[in-house]
């Protein structure tokens, strides 16, 4: 579909409606944002070798991880607000908080 502009100036419609999402995407930053400046999912995640547990919440600064291991065993170790290496994917089955702060 054709649309007259400007004193019969033509543009088809699909270039209007990438022109008008371009815009929106660059007014939000997502445009600007490399793919390497990805945020960590919050709670236990892998990334290669590593066991990570990101703490999201930023109401308690430290608080108490319950990690389960593939071989059985159970564990518990603090971290603070941020993405912490908590251990060995391979060693770890799944990791959580109850959000209840460290004793020190």
């Amino acid at each position: 579909m054709n649309i007259d502009f400007w004193g019969g100036k033509t543009m088809r419609l699909s270039r209007i409606a990438t022109a008008v999402a371009a815009l929106a995407l660059a007014g939000t930053g997502v445009l600007a944002t490399p793919a390497s400046a990805a945020v960590d999912p919050c709670g236990y995640f892998e990334r290669g070798n590593d066991g990570l547990y990101n703490h999201c919440p930023p109401d308690v600064h430290l608080v108490e991880v319950y990690i389960d291991y593939t071989d059985g065993r159970k564990g518990q170790t603090c971290v603070a607000t941020g993405t912490t290496r908590i251990g060995s994917a391979s060693e770890i089955y799944f990791a959580w908080s109850t959000r209840q702060r460290c004793r020190v």
